[in-house]
């Protein structure tokens, strides 16, 4: 299963949230990093794309099995 699905084919309640939650994440650890310098702008950054990763982890998955399926 790629989403989490409800009987009506919608998302879940909860996978709703905790997308919008890492989305957020995402956005502030991002402007972190832009005022920050060196080592800990490099380490927000890095944990701005996880978060972003996080956010999409549902479109990311839906892509590898587009390429599994394609290879």
């Amino acid at each position: 299963m790629i989403r989490p699905t409800k009987r009506d084919g919608g998302m879940t309640t909860g996978a709703m949230i905790s997308t919008l939650c890492f989305a957020a994440a995402a956005l502030g650890l991002a402007d972190a990093a832009l005022e920050a310098e060196g080592a800990r702008a490099l380490a927000l950054g890095a944990c701005a794309i996880a978060a972003g990763a996080g956010a999409l982890r549902f479109q990311i998955a839906a892509a590898a099995v587009w390429f599994r399926e394609r290879g």
